[in-house]
């Protein structure tokens, strides 16, 4: 979706949102002359410090002790409202966002799409955590498989020890653990990929432009588990072997890869909502800005600190 002009759809939001677009301005403006009011008063206070009374002037004494008492008493005023003017700037853009964001869900199919599918994410990244969780139990059943096969191989008859069979019997139920885990990202991947427009899975060979969540690959591990039970004791090492040293891959270095990937996932997603929302209400606030009276500033200010401040905490 095209970036709007703001002057295309103020008119469409309500009289409140058009009100408080404007109100903004007057905080912003008022912050701003507060910042440098502190800013001469800390001057103030630096350069009085500097000119402290003689050792024998009890009287400049008490003069100096009141008048740097004041300072900080203006100097604390100025923080005080300052803190105030971030909470309601704070509370403008949220009210501010919200409306936008319903005005362009309803107006973009795209936006639509992009807020729905970064909902995802989050429910992805947990999904990955429980499927991680999956995977270090599936190493750790492994390693006692493999601890435990030799002991007692009945090489001969090329049968393995009760022992052993237990220990790939766990492995085996750790696998089938571990592809339930891996099925639920998957989901949630696909339902990101149609959010956002495209198909389930990736065609082969094709580059895609758009930044997904993965889609992790089944190797079928408890097939894979259930077939060394079968195998004569070299070729159940050796496939063994193969499988912890995957699993460790995959839960030391895929999986914190996959996640540090969502960073430039969400700034993706982001830089969608910037585009469509920040841009036009960057215009919409200029417009706010040439509304400004500066005599009316501090009742503006009084009214919104009553409606953020005072009254929300």
């Amino acid at each position: 979706m095209k970036p709007i002009a703001a002057d295309q759809i103020i008119e469409k939001l309500s009289d409140d949102f058009q009100d408080l677009v404007v109100r903004e301005a007057f905080v912003r403006h008022h912050q701003a002359a507060l910042n440098a009011a502190l800013r001469g008063k800390r001057t103030e206070e630096s350069a009085q410090s500097g000119n402290r009374p003689g050792l024998l002037s009890f009287r400049g004494k008490d003069e100096f002790k009141a008048q740097q008492q004041k300072l900080r008493d203006e100097i604390a005023g100025f923080e005080r409202q300052i803190a105030a003017c971030d909470l309601i700037l704070t509370k403008c853009a949220k009210a501010l966002e919200t409306e936008l964001e319903g005005y362009f869900h309803a107006q973009s199919p795209e936006f639509a799409r992009a807020v729905a599918a970064q909902k995802l994410v989050p429910e992805w990244e947990s999904a990955i955590g429980l499927y991680r969780a999956s995977l270090k139990q599936f190493v750790q059943a492994l390693g006692i498989a493999r601890n435990q096969m030799s002991s007692g191989y009945d090489r001969k008859n090329n049968k393995f020890a009760a022992g052993a069979n237990e220990a790939f019997d766990a492995a085996g139920a750790a696998a089938r653990a571990v592809e339930t885990q891996l099925g639920i990202p998957n989901q949630l991947a696909k339902r990101y990929r149609e959010g956002m427009g495209l198909a389930p899975a990736p065609s082969p060979g094709v580059r895609e432009t758009v930044p997904t969540l993965p889609l992790l690959e089944n190797t079928g591990l408890a097939k894979q588990v259930a077939g060394l039970k079968t195998a004569t004791l070299e070729v159940a090492q050796t496939r063994l072997a193969a499988l912890l040293s995957d699993a460790e891959r995959e839960h030391q270095d895929g999986i914190p890869a996959m996640l540090a990937a969502l960073a430039d996932l969400r700034a993706r997603q982001q830089a969608i909502q910037d585009r469509v929302i920040a841009t036009p209400l960057a215009e919409m606030r200029a417009m706010g800005d040439g509304q400004v009276d500066p005599a009316q500033t501090g009742a503006v200010f009084a009214s919104l600190e009553a409606r953020f401040v005072s009254l929300t905490g």
